[in-house]
């Protein structure tokens, strides 16, 4: 049985920091898309779905909800 990945704690202050930081052409695209997996992560999406969405390995997904 798969394990399920809890939804990442993201509060209402960060979300909109977030937000803003993934929606922004002058922040540099690595950065973007951190902050789209964080938000993902928050949204209970699994880290297969983000890294497809993403454009990044699973791998690298997992590693940015643990890093947050």
């Amino acid at each position: 049985m798969p394990r399920m990945t809890p939804p990442l704690a993201v509060s209402p202050p960060e979300r909109l920091i977030l937000e803003t930081v993934a929606a922004s052409e002058q922040i540099p695209e690595s950065v973007r898309k951190r902050a789209r997996v964080v938000l993902m992560a928050g949204n209970g999406a699994k880290n297969c779905t983000i890294g497809l969405e993403v454009g990044m390995h699973r791998s690298r997904a997992h590693f940015w909800r643990r890093r947050f």
